[in-house]
C-alpha cells in the first residue's frame, strides 16, 4: 500500500527535513515532558480523504500558517510517500468502532494515572494549554500494555484551522501518525511542493 502525505512547517525546517529526515522523541515518563500529540507521539502528516473531501496538502498549509509562523513568514509543504508492506507493520484506525470502544474503555482505566502525570510531570506549555490529553491516553494504553505499540496511527480530526472555533465535535481533515521513523527514511520519497510566504 502506497500512502501519500502531507506535513506543514516553516520552509527551513522542511529543507532540513528533506536533507536529514524526520525525526521525534518517544515518550518518557519523567518530569518536564512535553504533552504529546492528540494521537500520541510521532511525525504528524495529513491525508487526502476523499469520504469527507478533506484536502491534505491544504490542511497541511493551514496548519503551517497557525501554527508554525512564529518565528518566520515563510511555511513549506512537504509531501511524502509512504510505502507499506501487507502485514509488515501495525496500523491502527482510531475511527474504527473496535478501537473507539478500546480507546473509551481504557480512557476510564487510566483517568487516574493521565491526571496524575498532567499534575506532576507535563511541562506548561502551548501543547498543554491545548488540552487535548487524547495521546497522552494512547501513549499509556501503550506502556501499560492495553495495546501493542503502533507503527501508524490514523484518525480523521479537528484542528483550529485560520480563524475557526478553537474546538468541534466534527472533523475538518485526516492525520496521520508515523511512530516507526523506518517508513520515512528513503529522502528520495520526500520533496517540498509549496514554499508560502504569508
Amino acid at each position: 500500500m502506497e500512502m501519500v502525505c502531507y506535513h506543514g512547517t516553516t520552509e527551513s525546517y522542511a529543507k532540513r527535513i528533506v536533507e536529514r529526515g524526520f525525526t521525534h522523541e518517544p515518550f518518557v515518563q519523567n518530569k518536564n515532558i512535553r504533552l504529546p500529540g492528540d494521537l500520541g507521539c510521532g511525525t504528524y502528516f495529513f491525508l487526502d480523504d476523499t469520504d469527507y473531501n478533506f484536502n491534505g496538502h491544504n490542511c497541511a498549509l493551514n496548519y503551517a500558517k497557525k501554527f508554525k509562523n512564529k518565528e518566520t513568514s515563510h511555511v513549506s509543504v512537504i509531501k511524502s510517500n509512504i510505502f507499506l508492506e501487507t502485514g509488515q507493520y501495525l496500523y491502527m484506525d482510531m475511527d474504527s468502532e473496535d478501537n473507539i470502544q478500546l480507546f473509551t474503555k481504557a480512557k476510564e482505566k487510566l483517568r487516574n494515572t493521565v491526571n496524575a502525570i498532567l499534575n506532576d510531570a507535563i511541562r506548561d506549555d502551548g501543547a498543554k494549554k491545548r488540552d487535548n490529553v487524547d495521546g497522552l491516553f494512547i501513549e499509556m494504553m501503550i506502556a501499560k500494555r492495553m495495546i501493542n505499540n503502533p507503527d501508524i496511527i490514523v484518525k480523521r480530526t479537528y484542528t483550529a484551522f485560520n480563524n475557526e472555533h478553537a474546538r468541534s465535535n466534527y472533523p475538518n481533515g485526516r492525520e496521520l501518525v508515523i511512530r516507526n521513523l523506518s517508513y520515512l527514511t528513503a529522502a528520495d520519497n520526500m520533496e517540498i511542493v509549496l514554499t508560502n510566504a504569508l
